[in-house]
């Protein structure tokens, strides 16, 4: 799906591209004076770049990754090939990456655009953030930014650590405080943003896009100190996701037919990806257990140990995943989704987006048709504000689920996303219809702040 994002200067355009299934957004940006264009994030369909770019008399000269995806990457080497262009990655990408590196302020100007990189590690490592200017306009203040995955509309990216970069979540979020202080909370609040994840959270008003909007409902956005920050984020989070399993064996590769034929026959399917991606594009069905989160303690309250299990993993994972539920006193997985979240596109019309919404929604009070769910354990002070709901421990939910109101509107909230995504995609699994979550979690909220 193709989209003309309005507002751009004269002689500028911007394309958003969304891929059937994939959960994420591409751009391209044209500036017809130059007859130049450039890329970001492309995934999908090569051919439509290169289309539209011809259809203005453009030729994409240059290819930018926001972050390394393995899908992401392998379209961005395809596309700057037909187009005899460029690709280019923040500086600390891998060193043997066929990319050109980009490092803070390293600037692009063509016609009436300039993009200025910005380095933003936190999310990734190698993170960056385009910044888009009206080389026309005295101020030349940027009027949007090209925010990848560091940024999105009404939430973060959280710490997404590889072993192999040295850093784990604390260190990443310590590093996401600091890009997000000093290089975006700068930018006008006029700024629109255009994250590559689709995973928006529903905010209130004219303009949820813009640097203003993430001020007042992002919680990434909210004051605290950086040790408070870095608390907030990573407590949830493991420091290293690969358990280096050693026993036991590899669940069975499956089709997707495969797999949705099991899940038919009552097979559970646990998907471990991150909320935000899971939220963008998911098979329905299936609930989210983050491989991120230290889930041991409340994993049983979502998955049930008397069906068998099915996953949906990056490729290479799911042994380490099924050691993982094992140890939290699961049975091993049955079976894994061969190719990973790229074999999902091959059925789009099985594929599902979770509804997000920002804390402003718990301002509305409950009623005979509306429910707030609040998952966090009883007995344990919380890290963000109070919440006027109903009070369901998540490790408890499975076993309780029957006396939730399936005709309400039920709002899902927890201090962590992983806990919130977790609780909300089991009541869709179980046939509740009408399930939102607050997107990010209540942690960054800070104590004592009502919403």
């Amino acid at each position: 799906m193709k989209q003309t994002i309005g507002g751009m200067p004269e002689g500028v355009f911007l394309f958003r591209y969304s891929p059937a299934a994939s959960g994420r957004s591409s751009y391209l940006l044209v500036d017809v004076p130059s007859r130049t264009a450039a890329a970001v994030d492309p995934l999908g369909d090569i051919d439509a770049y290169l289309e539209d770019a011809w259809s203005l008399g453009a030729r994409i000269k240059h290819v930018f990754l926001t972050c390394l995806r393995d899908d992401v990457e392998s379209d961005a080497l395809v596309l700057a090939d037909r187009a005899c262009g460029t690709v280019y990655a923040g500086a600390w990408a891998r060193r043997n990456a066929p990319f050109m590196l980009l490092k803070d302020g390293d600037t692009f100007e063509f016609g009436h655009v300039r993009l200025r990189i910005l380095e933003t590690p936190g999310h990734r490592l190698e993170s960056i953030v385009l910044l888009l200017s009206d080389l026309r306009t005295e101020a030349r203040s940027p009027y949007a930014a090209l925010t990848g995955e560091t940024v999105l509309i009404g939430d973060i990216g959280r710490p997404d650590a590889n072993p192999g970069d040295g850093f784990g979540p604390g260190d990443l979020a310590g590093m996401l405080y600091v890009s997000l202080r000093t290089k975006l909370f700068g930018l006008p609040d006029s700024a629109r943003i255009f994250p590559s994840l689709e995973s928006d959270v529903d905010l209130p008003g004219d303009r949820p896009d813009t640097i203003g909007a993430q001020r007042l409902l992002n919680p990434g956005f909210q004051p605290m100190s950086r040790e408070e920050f870095v608390h907030r984020v990573s407590l949830s989070l493991t420091e290293d996701r690969s358990v280096r399993s050693t026993r036991g064996a590899r669940p069975g590769a499956m089709s997707l037919p495969e797999l949705l034929q099991a899940q038919r026959k009552g097979s559970q399917v646990v998907d471990d990806r991150d909320p935000i991606e899971f939220a963008s594009a998911h098979l329905a069905g299936s609930v989210n257990v983050p491989d991120s989160a230290a889930f041991d303690p409340w994993v049983a309250g979502v998955v049930d140990p008397q069906r068998p299990i099915v996953l949906v993993t990056d490729s290479g994972r799911e042994k380490d995943l099924s050691t993982r539920l094992s140890r939290a006193g699961l049975p091993r997985a049955s079976g894994y989704l061969d190719g990973g979240r790229r074999a999902l596109r091959e059925l789009p019309a099985s594929i599902r987006r979770s509804s997000r919404t920002s804390i402003a929604s718990l301002k509305l009070p409950c009623n005979d048709h509306r429910l707030i769910l609040d998952t966090r354990p009883h007995g344990q002070k919380p890290l963000g504000p109070t919440v006027s709901g109903f009070g369901l421990p998540l490790g408890l939910l499975r076993g309780e689920i029957d006396i939730l109101p399936r005709e309400y509107e039920i709002l899902v909230c927890d201090d962590f996303p992983c806990r919130s995504s977790a609780a909300a995609s089991l009541l869709r699994s179980r046939g509740f219809e009408n399930v939102s979550e607050v997107g990010g979690g209540l942690a960054l909220w800070g104590l004592g702040k009502r919403p």
